[in-house]
This record gives C-alpha cells, structure tokens and sequence, in this order.
C-alpha cells in the first residue's frame, strides 16, 4: 500500500532540512559499510599485521572492530524512522514525505548490515581457522 502525501501541505524549507539530515544518516551508514568491509578484506590480506601477532589472529581481531561498526551502523540506521515517521494522531507531513523518498532502500542497507554483522560475529570466533582453510585452498 503506497500512501500519498500531498506536497502543498507541506513547508518546503522543513522538508529540505530533513532530506539533508536524513541523505546525511544514509551517507554515514553506507561509509560505515563500506569501512567494514574494507577493514576485513585489508586485514584477511594480512596488512599491517604486528609482530606479535599472525595474520589469521590479526583477521580474527578484525571480525570486532567490524562488528563494533555494525552495531553502530544499526544505531543509525534505526535512528531515521524514529526521527521521521509520526508518533501519536498528528503527522508532520514534511518529515513523512522524506520518510516515503528514503524508505525503500532502508531494509537492503539494513539487510546487508546484518549480513556483514553475522559475518564479522563469525570472524570475530573463528577467522583465524577460516584464513587458513582459504590460504591453504589457495597456496597449497
């Protein structure tokens, strides 16, 4: 069911301020993806491992700090519908306009940060088993 909101009941100056607050959210939720990703495919590549430690712990390491980017990648994901969709009898009609313009690519940002969570929580347990299944599948 799509609801259709009528634009001249609307302030055009509120509406621009949420769609930039809001384009604002999504720009950090998908840099945060994109940092998450990036960090387990540096670190399953092994750069900048320390001394002390070996590549396949120094990838389990990084399954953490992925899965701390991800609960905060949650958080502000789950921060846009509180903020904009109405709560009680009264609708701001400028906020749920920008609320209709965002919402359908809210569950795949939502979808693929769970999927990226699950997989750094894997990671996180067992990264250092799962780099060396692969690297000896790969350079036997």
């Amino acid at each position: 069911m799509k609801v259709v909101v009528e634009t001249r009941l609307t302030k055009p100056e509120e509406a621009k301020k949420w769609d930039k607050w809001a384009r604002k959210k999504l720009v950090v939720s998908s840099g945060a993806l994109l940092i998450s990703v990036v960090l387990l495919a540096l670190a399953f590549s092994g750069v900048g491992v320390p001394a002390s430690s070996s590549p396949g712990d120094w990838f389990q390491r990084s399954g953490a700090a992925v899965t701390v980017f991800c609960v905060y990648n949650q958080q502000v994901l789950s921060s846009i519908p509180k903020a904009l969709l109405p709560v009680g009898p009264f609708a701001n009609l400028s906020k749920f306009a920008v609320w209709q313009k965002y919402m359908p690519g809210m569950p795949w940002l939502e979808g693929l940060n769970l999927g990226i969570m699950l997989f750094a929580t894997i990671v996180w347990g067992y990264g250092d088993i799962m780099r060396r299944s692969i690297m000896s599948l790969v350079a036997p």
